[in-house]
């Protein structure tokens, strides 16, 4: 499973605004200038994240975004699962469109144990602990 572009971007804006004063609306325009990331999609997903409770949105002249929860209350998972639905962490990376429970492929066993990882790490993982890792 690899993270969609959409995901990284919410990833992203989410962090760029961690990185920033607190309570403050910040414009899309000047993350999209920040982070090097497209405002048309930032746009999209911005709003994405809003209608998620993740982060609050300000029209007007002074509008923009700003987180909406404490970064220690927001995790990976919350803001892949916004973007992605759930379903991400559930497909099969052989034969998504045919394999279940009933009809297993070759790793469906495996995949569903690194899948049940995944998940796990998305869910202890929040942005403020990323924001202080360092860098490799």
């Amino acid at each position: 499973m690899l993270l969609t572009r959409s995901s990284e971007y919410g990833i992203e804006l989410m962090l760029f605004l961690l990185k920033q004063e607190s309570d403050k609306f910040i414009p899309l325009n000047q993350i999209s200038a920040g982070t090097k990331l497209s405002y048309h999609f930032l746009g999209k997903i911005s709003q994405i994240l809003v209608k998620a409770g993740l982060l609050k949105a300000y029209r007007g002249p002074n509008g923009g975004v700003a987180l909406n929860r404490a970064p220690n209350e927001i995790t990976l998972f919350d803001i892949i699962s916004a973007i992605e639905g759930t379903s991400f962490l559930h497909q099969c990376i052989l034969r998504p469109e045919r394999c279940s429970e009933d009809n297993p492929c070759q790793i469906h066993h495996i995949w569903t144990q690194i899948s049940n990882d995944i998940q796990n790490v998305f869910y202890n993982i929040t942005i403020d602990t990323l924001l202080n890792k360092p860098e490799v």
